[in-house]
């Protein structure tokens, strides 16, 4: 299933990079919206590779999809990339008129260093983000934080070095604690947090020194950590790891998880069952 934008490239910013895609929701005016960020380490990637049965999932119901480009993280800008998250939103809000949205009725996702994004955003205080749906996702990009979580090289991934612009033998250096811990938004989730829904196709390996970084990144131990400090507050927080549906693989693995997300979705985009 291949869907086509009904807005394509839409700036909101100067930056080539900053543009985003419209997928408009249908009969709803006007109408939630669930923006995504894609992946790609936060040195590539693109605001094409959306995952095309849960935006049309999405829009069939009435919620319009959209997907941003950000600037990468060698842009001269520190963090970049997450400001462009923040821009987003602060862009969609302001014009919501225009495109037919309801600004208090926005949700964020992504995938692997867009799900970072997408915490990042709703894991501020008040953020305003009505609902979380995330693949892949790192929950903090710490790498301090990383290293308590997951034995071995994770936490010295090449691509944050990049978004961090440290060294891990810096890491640990006085002068950049505070730098790191405010990127560790695990460690700071505020008490009116949003709904997370939160899924991994990478298995669940064991956490032993020798899990190499790739699956490191993307381990369901990220989701874990974060579902450990919101089912104290009484915030919803729903875990797909890949062991949640034995048996089933590639496109089946795929329709069950993209299911599941925009059930939650529905449901808090529009506040009913799905």
């Amino acid at each position: 299933m291949q869907l086509h934008p009904e807005h394509r490239n839409i700036a909101y910013g100067s930056h080539k990079r900053q543009v985003f895609d419209i997928y408009r929701g249908m009969g709803t005016d006007p109408s939630p919206a669930f923006v995504y960020f894609h992946g790609g380490g936060y040195t590539g990637g693109d605001k094409s590779s959306i995952h095309h049965r849960l935006a049309a999932r999405l829009c069939m119901e009435g919620i319009t999809f959209v997907s941003a480009n950000y600037r990468l993280s060698d842009d001269p800008e520190f963090l970049a990339p997450l400001h462009d998250a923040a821009r987003v939103l602060q862009f969609l809000r302001q014009q919501a008129a225009d495109y037919h949205l309801d600004p208090a009725a926005v949700g964020v996702g992504g995938s692997s260093a867009g799900a970072a994004s997408a915490c990042w955003l709703a894991l501020k205080p008040n953020p305003g983000i009505r609902c979380v749906a995330v693949t892949q996702a790192q929950t903090t990009l710490d790498p301090r934080a990383i290293r308590a979580l997951i034995p071995g090289p994770t936490w010295r991934f090449s691509s944050y070095q990049k978004l961090h612009r440290l060294t891990p033998e810096q890491y640990d250096l006085p002068e950049h604690a505070a730098q790191l811990a405010a990127l560790d938004f695990l460690a700071n989730v505020p008490a009116d947090a949003p709904p997370f829904f939160l899924w991994n196709r990478t298995p669940d390996l064991p956490l032993t020194p020798d899990l190499e970084p790739s699956p490191g990144i993307h381990h369901p131990v990220f989701g874990r950590a974060l579902k450990g400090k919101l089912d104290p507050l009484g915030i919803e927080c729903i875990l797909r790891p890949r062991e949640s549906y034995p048996n089933v693989e590639g496109e089946e693995l795929e329709a069950f998880l993209l299911s599941d997300a925009g059930d939650f979705l529905v449901r808090h985009l529009l506040n009913k069952n799905a």
